[in-house]
């Protein structure tokens, strides 16, 4: 006889007398007795989701996940232009540059990534905001530009808007 609840798209990872659980959010099972669920196609889960956390996918909007961090790509950083936050990912919703150009064009100048838990997963590629800017002071030297509250425009970036 099978224990209650032993259907498809439930299950049941440990033994002992706990009963068959339905399939997380954005996942799968077609047998009966299974272990697990599989997470949907483009769904993943990081190392660090407990069997309860449901299935995500990598921002395509900045929603899912509460632990979205940005990266920056400067591409033209290596001509003195310095940028802020240096880290590989952070969580503050502006970057700093200093030593702009006066009167200059910085073409795919910056990338803004926005990345979760489950982004390198994917084989996609990331989602990014590109910045393209021209300075038009006539001073010796932009000191510092900010750019800040991005999130609006990176969602409307990955929205398709």
């Amino acid at each position: 006889m099978r224990p209650f609840g032993c259907s498809v798209n439930t299950f049941k990872w440990e033994t002992g007398n706990s009963s068959y659980q339905p399939c997380r959010e954005q996942s799968h099972t077609d047998v009966t007795w299974s272990k697990e669920c599989q997470c949907y196609n483009s769904y993943y889960l990081a190392d660090t989701d407990g069997k309860s956390m449901p299935c995500t996918q990598p921002p395509s909007a900045l929603r899912g996940r509460t632990y979205t961090v940005y990266r920056v790509d400067c591409t033209m950083c290596f001509l003195d232009v310095l940028y802020r936050p240096r880290a590989d990912s952070f969580n503050s919703t502006s970057v700093e540059l200093k030593r702009l150009q006066p009167r200059t064009t910085y073409l795919y100048a910056l990338k803004i990534y926005a990345e979760n838990g489950v982004s390198s997963l994917s084989p996609e590629q990331p989602n990014y905001l590109q910045h393209e800017f021209t300075t038009e002071a006539t001073i010796a030297e932009i000191y510092d530009l900010k750019l800040t509250d991005y999130v609006d425009d990176l969602n409307k970036t990955f929205n398709g808007n």
